[in-house]
């Protein structure tokens, strides 16, 4: 199983080093420019990449991503969205809402 993460707390910040880890990567993968607010079309785009979070998966791994800190969201619509827009794409099985610290971890589990 292969489990790309990201945190719920980049939706709306700046596609910037102050809030994105490598985000020229970023930016090449997802086709948004350096600068623009991170959108759950953003994150979708890099999570279901084959050089972003889906690289060197092995044939057959399941793919499940992981949307951490999702509790520090006033809405949990990116996040969301975010699922839906990957499960779209045939190699993501399920989308894990969560807050990792949480004493209860998994807040949603989206599938089809």
């Amino acid at each position: 199983m292969v489990i790309p993460i990201v945190g719920a707390d980049v939706f709306g910040k700046t596609l910037d080093a102050e809030h994105v880890h490598r985000p020229e990567l970023v930016s090449a993968l997802s086709g948004a420019p350096l600068g623009k607010p991170v959108t759950p079309e953003i994150v979708s785009r890099v999570l279901a990449h084959p050089k972003g979070g889906c690289k060197n998966v092995p044939a057959g791994a399941r793919v499940v991503p992981l949307i951490n800190k999702v509790e520090t969201l006033p809405d949990w619509e990116p996040a969301r969205e975010t699922a839906e827009r990957l499960l779209r794409e045939p190699a993501i099985e399920s989308v894990v809402l969560a807050t990792v610290r949480g004493d209860e971890p998994v807040l949603e589990v989206c599938t089809r």
